[in-house]
This record gives structure tokens, C-alpha cells and sequence, in this order.
């Protein structure tokens, strides 16, 4: 992952934005590459949609810019953006589980119990943590539940969203659902049904057995 954080900026109906350009504490700011100093530009993601997302890695308060430049106007800047804060947030945990019934569906869970105001869960896939949407089952402030078909072997993470600050937390650690897990899963779970039964039908047998035999001796007595 190539930041701790990401900042998302975006132009509603800007379908002319060129770059979008990032500050940090009302500095612009620079990364390098190949050993030269680069402003942090990033063009929109396509252009349908008019947003850049950066990804950063220290805490601040950010602002973002968008340009506009064409061969018969001049550059345009707009103005800068209201700040975002960007302040340590614990990341998610995340777990995973398989659905035993006949769907054989997974079912993903992020949380974050510590912090209790209102987010917004997403579940990324993938070496690029592609924001994927599935089944949602059911919502709450301090966990949700993603579920999965169960061809959806991958790699996943999750974030969350704190509502009103528009702050996003760092990715929680990796969980991989695999094709091996799936073909391993259903014949454990079978195996031990049939043990639990099988001891179940035992127990029974023998205290048949001793009470069959109380009776019996009861019965000679009463005879003599």
C-alpha cells in the first residue's frame, strides 16, 4: 500500500479539470520521483468522473486545488478546498468467515470499536484495494458485515469512513480467501456432524443397555 492515508478530491460537474493539485498545512506539496522533486499532481480518474485520490502518509491538515488549462485560455487555479484533518485513526479489523449452508457464500466483517461516532465501511480487493460493493447484512457505527459469493477468491481489506469529517482510516490488515479454504471447509464441517452423532448414539445405546439390565435384576428379585 503506498500511503497511510488517502485524500479524495473532487469537482462536481468538472468535466474540463486537467490536475488536481495537493497542500499540506497550506504548503504545497512535493514527492519525488527518480530523484527529482515533483508536485503531487494527479489527473482525474477519468473523465466522467472529475476526482483524484492522493495517497499520503503523514498527519496535517490538507487542502486540494483543481487547474484547468487549454491552448486558447489561460491556466485556470481554483481556490483551495476547506481543509480535512488528517489525524491518527486506529485501522479496522476484518475477518472472514464461510457461510455452511448451501450457498457457501463468504461473509466479511469489518469493525473498529474504539471510536463511536457514525462511519462508513468500504471493502477494497485486490493488490490495488479496488472498492468493490457486495450484499451488505446489516449496519452499525461500530461494524459491517460484506458478504461474498463464493467465487470470490482474493485478497481484502477493509477502511472506514468517519461521517462529518470526511477522515478516512488507514487499511486493515490483509485477509485472503483462497480455493483451497473453500474445498477444505465443507468435509471438516461433515466429518465432525458424523463424530458428534455417532458418540451421540453411544450414549444413548448404553443407558438403554443399564436400564434394561436394572430392570431385569429388579424383576428376578420381585419373582424370588
Amino acid at each position: 500500500m503506498p500511503g497511510r492515508y488517502r485524500i479524495i478530491c473532487r469537482v462536481f460537474g468538472g468535466s474540463s479539470v486537467n490536475w488536481f493539485r495537493l497542500y499540506r498545512n497550506n504548503t504545497i506539496v512535493y514527492y519525488y520521483k527518480d530523484q527529482k522533486r515533483v508536485l503531487y499532481e494527479l489527473p482525474p480518474e477519468s473523465p466522467q468522473e472529475s476526482r483524484a485520490i492522493f495517497s499520503v502518509q503523514e498527519e496535517g491538515q490538507y487542502t486540494c486545488q483543481y487547474v484547468v488549462s487549454s491552448v486558447f485560455f489561460r491556466t485556470y487555479f481554483s481556490p483551495v478546498s476547506h481543509p480535512v484533518t488528517v489525524r491518527d485513526l486506529p485501522k479496522p479489523a476484518i475477518s472472514v468467515e464461510k457461510d455452511l449452508g448451501e450457498t457457501e457464500r463468504y461473509r466479511i466483517t469489518c469493525s473498529e470499536a474504539t471510536i463511536s461516532t457514525e462511519k462508513q465501511f468500504t471493502l477494497c480487493k485486490g493488490q490495488h484495494q479496488k472498492n468493490i460493493t457486495y450484499e451488505k447484512d446489516g449496519a452499525g457505527t461500530l461494524s459491517h458485515i460484506f458478504i461474498l459469493p463464493r467465487n470470490a477468491a482474493d485478497t481484502y481489506w477493509c477502511i472506514y469512513l468517519i461521517i462529518g469529517e470526511w477522515l478516512e482510516s488507514p487499511f486493515s490488515d490483509p485477509v485472503v480467501i483462497s480455493e483451497d479454504v473453500k474445498l477444505q471447509t465443507g468435509p471438516d464441517f461433515t466429518q465432525g456432524n458424523l463424530v458428534r452423532i455417532g458418540l451421540a448414539v453411544l450414549v444413548l445405546i448404553l443407558l438403554l443397555f443399564f436400564i434394561a439390565e436394572a430392570f431385569h435384576g429388579w424383576m428376578k428379585r420381585r419373582q424370588s
